[in-house]
């Protein structure tokens, strides 16, 4: 298999200095509009979340129901499915 040497990077594909050191800085200006988007989407939903008579008005109690009976105590606190940490 043929390994070709790393070409030497050439000065046009390096960052200049005084860029990179105002990374901060460009950070910092590309995070306030994404910071006022999510105030401006929360506002609505802050709104909404006032108390009301009904906590879930769209929730309907099912028909499923199940007569079956509960699991023993022993098993739900004893049972694991790993095996490194024991297998009775």
């Amino acid at each position: 298999m043929l390994i070709k040497p790393a070409p030497d990077i050439r000065p046009s594909e390096i960052t200049d200095e005084s860029l990179y050191l105002r990374r901060r800085e460009f950070l910092q200006a590309a995070a306030v509009p994404v910071v006022a988007a999510a105030a401006a989407g929360l506002a609505p939903v802050a709104r909404a979340a006032a108390p009301q008579d009904d906590p879930l008005p769209n929730v309907r109690k099912g028909v499923v129901t199940l007569n079956e009976a509960w699991t023993p105590y022993e098993d739900v606190t004893t049972y694991n499915n790993f095996f490194e940490f024991g297998t009775d």
